[in-house]
């Protein structure tokens, strides 16, 4: 393909999670939607700024296109830092987080809640559960 996807160490991708648990401790990242510069994001520009920053991978800028970018992969065959997202009847393919491991996920929220994390296994996300892509090896 040519892309260089398939040669990325996973241990970008552990240092991506690592610095996504610190942003999330320290409540470093603030949801604004529509913005795309740090602290400042929102769902999809945040994951778009965290793989170019650790893995050089450049994602489309929304979640809807960003859900056709990778390879499909079944929920229970999720790795850390696979990309996930939710659906609403009303609005389709409306929010992407990032697989943390352990049925969770890290995620800019929403700008009550901004960085979190949640579980994708039960209540609301788990509901919501659309589909995940993965573009690291």
């Amino acid at each position: 393909s040519g892309s260089g996807l398939e040669h990325v160490p996973s241990g970008n991708v552990r240092r991506m999670l690592e610095d996504a648990y610190q942003q999330y401790k320290k409540r470093t990242i603030n949801y604004v939607w529509g913005a795309v510069n740090f602290p400042n994001f929102d769902c999809s520009s945040w994951v778009q700024y965290m793989y170019k920053k650790h893995l050089g991978i450049q994602l489309h800028r929304v979640t809807y296109d960003q859900v056709k970018q990778g390879r499909f992969v079944p929920k229970d065959q999720l790795q850390p830092g696979d990309l996930i997202f939710f659906y609403k009847p009303s609005d389709g393919v409306y929010h992407v987080g990032m697989y943390f491991g352990n049925g969770k996920m890290i995620h800019n929220c929403c700008s009550a809640r901004d960085l979190q994390i949640d579980s994708i296994t039960t209540g609301y996300y788990n509901i919501r559960y659309h589909s995940a892509r993965r573009l690291i090896q």
